[in-house]
């Protein structure tokens, strides 16, 4: 499977989840759902979206378009996807009470390798609890 396929397959995965955390938080907004289920998520947006696709994205993709097809990085398609990173890492802070998001070591505090999926953070992925949806 080649990367654009790989990124493609991951890109579903992500937006599957989504679904499923719109699923949860109307849940929790009828008083439903296990609240242990918010930082579960926070964690995989945070872990999968936030450190692994997009580092696959940003340090080979966007590298690659930047080299090969000569496309500019600080304006066009490469600067707004790299703006809708920042943002998601900035929505994930939000969701976090005051004083318990990660430190951000790279970006967003996983300070794992940047080429396989992270398994175990050396920080805590998540805030120590997300505000009830």
């Amino acid at each position: 499977m080649d990367l654009i396929s790989q990124l493609r397959t991951e890109h579903d995965l992500i937006e599957q989840v989504a679904g499923s955390l719109s699923t949860y938080v109307r849940a929790r907004a009828r008083g439903e759902g296990d609240p242990a289920d918010g930082p579960r998520f926070l964690s995989f947006f945070r872990l999968y979206a936030g450190h692994y696709h997009h580092a696959r994205e940003e340090d080979t993709l966007f590298v690659a378009l930047q080299r090969e097809a000569e496309l500019p990085g600080d304006r066009g398609p490469i600067a707004v996807l790299l703006e809708d990173h920042r943002r998601m890492g900035r929505l994930l802070d939000d969701m976090c009470p005051a004083g318990t998001s990660p430190r951000r070591k790279r970006r967003h505090g996983w300070t794992g390798p940047r080429s396989s999926p992270p398994t175990r953070p050396r920080t805590s992925p998540t805030c120590s609890a997300v505000r009830a949806a």
